[in-house]
């Protein structure tokens, strides 16, 4: 059994949103609707290609902790504007939808060649937390799953 990979990816994730169908002669071409889909899929990539691919076929577990930079409300004003309010929340229960981060997440770590396609992840555990002093990115472990007893 191989040891799980593990890594951060720097920048804010972007979610894999909707797609708009272009028709482009006969060809109907699907376009990507956000434009920072692209840049985070790319950089989920670039990180996890400097580990050696997992085995081939194995199902596999993804543990992702995404930190999200915190609005601007959440702080004070005035002579408290780097002060965190008391009320603010520590985990990010707005959008971006979680399940559309692990969608592009994913993509980038099948692009990668981490992994060899994201249906061979049985088992996810995530989570949306506001970064608070670290940088903001994407917490990633990725390993072979446990056998279902």
């Amino acid at each position: 059994m191989s040891a799980p990979v593990d890594f951060f990816v720097p920048g804010v994730p972007a979610p894999q949103g909707s797609k708009r169908a272009v028709t482009r002669g006969r060809k109907v071409v699907l376009i990507e609707m956000s434009k920072r889909v692209k840049p985070w899929r790319q950089a989920v990539a670039t990180v996890a290609s400097l580990h050696p691919p997992l085995p081939a076929g194995s199902p596999l577990h993804l543990v992702v902790t995404f930190r999200m930079p915190r609005p601007k409300a959440h702080y004070g004003t005035g002579r408290n504007a780097a002060v965190l309010k008391a009320s603010a929340p520590s985990l990010v229960a707005r959008t971006p939808d979680l399940d559309k981060l692990l969608r592009s997440t994913c993509d980038g770590l099948t692009e990668s060649g981490l992994i060899g396609d994201d249906s061979l992840i049985v088992a996810v555990t995530a989570l949306k937390c506001y970064a608070d002093g670290a940088r903001t990115g994407a917490h990633i472990t990725v390993g072979v799953a446990v056998e279902a007893p």
